[in-house]
């Protein structure tokens, strides 16, 4: 804990955490089973239909993720958690007062809209308070642990939810509305944690760029953005693969189950892997996406192909916690947490735009299983080779990483560590 704070100041951050782990199990989406039911026999829409919902929701993640970022820098990452909640929390009343296409889209795209202003403002919260009660060290360990207890009660909820669905179409979509107006309520008596080198300082998000050496955006973060997307595209074709090797469909619901509590598990240790050299991480991700899809693809038991899925989900929802936790440690970020994590975060995205398509092309050329085979084939030998160039130049060229600063100071500044001051000031929100 910092020696600045008192034990009421400290009790109140504490809080912070267990409030956290509520709201992140409160912002699930238990209705996200009756999506796709209730948009086709419900609102009529076609498979198209609902293909360009998906296309519109990934546009509006690309144009908002990271200026959504830099607003929570510069105006306050408790307030952009809390405006990203609020309109979250919408979606699912979109379904249920439109039952229909603009319904359908307004639904998603508020959901993943909202979440855009969450998604690097609260992680960049949480980091704040743990470092202000002098427990950054802790910080993937917490994050981990809060995602194994958030998918063991989502895991309940969304097995009961469902079953509401016979008695009125509409009432998973209001039981999530109730999750996720309790989460922004919550969220609104957060303790605000504001570092001692002043609100509102935040530098531009060209700013953060600039600040992010070239041969990082170039690779590092590509690396990043296309394993998170073919991790997430290779899962899309679970059970057209699965039904190829005569999986009967009743069983596909204990395969999620399954893999939720094997996500669950990890999440108690996973938080080790943030002890590893970056690269090194990044290679160990590389060679367990390459080895999981080769497994699947080259495999002639439907248990192993089972397996390799449970493999990806498992590893898939945790992997995250490490990556952002790497992302903080190497650029080691001051004013600009948010920011960074949303650049960061958009990769995912960008990339997506084409490795959904090279896997549908693999699988269209080659079969389904020859298919992942061969994607998972040449990911690995492409990715572990651009590691390698980076690896190779970053030690003839750059000097290490710990002796840099941080990304948030200017170019030609004295060279430091890039700590963080201890210093911080908390301030309580008004009752």
């Amino acid at each position: 804990m910092s020696p600045c704070l008192s034990a009421f100041e400290a009790h109140k951050l504490e809080a912070n955490l267990l409030k956290y782990q509520i709201i992140v199990f409160l912002q699930k989406r238990p209705f996200l089973p009756a999506i796709g039911v209730y948009l086709v026999s419900i609102a009529k829409l076609s498979l198209f239909d609902v293909s360009t919902i998906a296309s519109a929701t990934v546009a509006a993640r690309l144009l908002l993720d990271i200026p959504t970022g830099y607003l929570a820098d510069r105006f306050g990452r408790k307030q952009a958690t809390m405006t990203g909640i609020l309109i979250a929390s919408l979606s699912p009343l979109a379904y249920i007062v439109s039952p229909d296409y603009w319904g359908g889209l307004a639904g998603s795209v508020l959901y993943f809209g909202g979440f855009a202003f969450v998604s690097g403002a609260h992680s960049a919260f949480i980091h704040d308070t743990m470092q202000a009660l002098g427990r950054e060290q802790d910080y993937a360990k917490f994050r981990g642990r809060t995602q194994s207890y958030s998918l063991l009660g989502n895991l309940l909820v969304v097995a009961l939810v469902p079953l509401t669905y016979e008695a009125d179409a509409r009432l998973p979509f209001f039981i999530g509305f109730l999750f996720l107006f309790s989460a922004f309520l919550i969220a609104c008596s957060y303790t605000e944690v504001i570092p001692a080198s002043g609100a509102g300082a935040a530098p531009s998000t060209a700013a953060v760029l600039r600040s992010i050496p070239a041969m990082d955006l170039i690779i590092i973060f590509s690396v990043y953005g296309i394993i998170t997307a073919a991790f997430d595209n290779a899962q899309q074709f679970r059970e057209i693969f699965l039904g190829d090797f005569g999986v009967p469909y009743k069983y596909f619901g204990l395969i999620l189950a399954l893999s939720s509590l094997s996500a669950a598990a990890m999440g108690h240790v996973i938080h080790h892997l943030a002890t590893v050299p970056p690269l090194a991480f990044y290679v160990l991700d590389v060679l367990i996406l390459a080895s999981s899809l080769i497994l699947i693809g080259s495999s002639h038991s439907p248990y192993v192909v089972v397996f390799g899925f449970l493999l990806i989900a498992t590893y898939d929802r945790n992997r995250i916690i490490i990556a952002e936790s790497i992302a903080l440690l190497m650029y080691k970020p001051k004013e600009s947490k948010a920011t960074l994590l949303s650049i960061y975060n958009s990769f995912p995205s960008i990339h997506g735009l084409w490795v959904s398509l090279a896997l549908g092309i693999s699988l269209e050329s080659f079969g389904i299983s020859a298919g992942y085979v061969v994607f998972g084939s040449g990911a690995g030998l492409t990715l572990v080779a651009a590691l390698f160039i980076y690896g190779a130049v970053k030690k003839r060229r750059i000097p290490p990483l710990r002796a840099r600063g941080s990304v948030d100071e200017p170019a030609g500044a004295p060279v430091t560590g890039g700590t963080i001051p201890a210093e911080t000031a908390i301030q309580t929100p008004s009752p």
